[in-house]
C-alpha cells in the first residue's frame, strides 16, 4: 500500500447491527498484540474498500435496471394492446418473426447437416415433445382474454402456488404490472381485473 493512497473512511453501515459488528471488529483488533495489529488493520481497510465497491456495484446495477425497464415499457404497452384486443394489425410485426424463424431454420439446418444420415436429431426429438396448442376458441374474438391466467398457470414457479379455489378469480385477470424498487429491494405486482 503506497503512502499516497487515500485513507479509508469507516464503512457507512446501513443499520445498527452492522455498526455493532464494525465496533466489535475494531475492538478485537485493538486487543491483539501490537506486533500483529497492523496486518489486521490493513485487512479491515481492504474489507471496507471492497464493501464500498460492492455498494457502488449495487447502485450502478440499479441504475442500469431502471434504464432497461424504461426501454421495456413500450413493449409491455404493446403486449397489453394485443392481449386486450386493441391492436389488430399484426402484419407490421410478423416480419420480425418471419426473419428470426428463417435465420433459426438456417442455423438448425447447418447443425443437423453435420449429423450422420438416418440419425434422429435432438431437435427432431424436441419437436416431437411439443404439444399442439388449441387456440381455436380465439377465432372471432379480439385479443387473448385468458393470457394472464394461462401465463400464471404455466409458470413453473407460480403454478404450485395456485390452488383450485384461486383459479376462478385468476381467470378474470386482464393485466399484471410489476414494479421493482431498490430501497427496500422488492417487487410489487398489480393485478387488474
Amino acid at each position: 500500500m503506497e503512502a499516497t493512497e487515500a485513507v479509508s473512511k469507516p464503512t457507512d453501515a446501513a443499520n445498527p447491527e452492522e455498526k455493532e459488528i464494525e465496533q466489535k471488529m475494531i475492538k478485537v483488533i485493538s486487543l491483539m498484540p501490537k506486533e500483529v495489529q497492523t496486518r489486521f488493520k490493513l485487512l479491515k481497510v481492504l474489507s471496507d474498500k471492497r464493501s464500498k465497491l460492492n455498494d457502488q456495484l449495487e447502485e450502478e446495477i440499479a441504475e442500469l435496471e431502471s434504464k432497461v425497464e424504461a426501454k421495456k415499457k413500450p413493449l409491455y404497452n404493446k403486449r397489453r394492446e394485443v392481449i386486450e384486443g386493441k391492436e389488430k394489425d399484426f402484419s407490421k410485426y410478423t416480419t420480425d418473426f418471419d426473419f428470426t424463424t428463417k435465420m433459426l431454420k438456417e442455423e438448425c439446418a447447418t447443425i443437423t447437416a453435420k449429423k450422420p444420415a438416418g440419425a434422429k436429431t435432438e431437435e427432431k426429438e424436441k419437436e416431437d415433445e411439443i404439444p399442439t396448442v388449441d387456440v381455436d376458441y380465439l377465432k372471432g374474438k379480439d385479443g387473448v382474454p385468458d393470457f394472464w391466467f394461462k401465463a400464471l398457470k404455466n409458470n413453473h414457479m407460480l403454478s404450485e402456488l395456485i390452488k383450485e379455489k384461486d383459479e376462478e378469480i385468476l381467470q378474470n385477470v386482464r393485466h399484471i404490472e410489476a414494479e421493482r424498487s431498490t430501497k427496500p429491494k422488492m417487487m410489487t405486482l398489480r393485478f387488474f381485473f
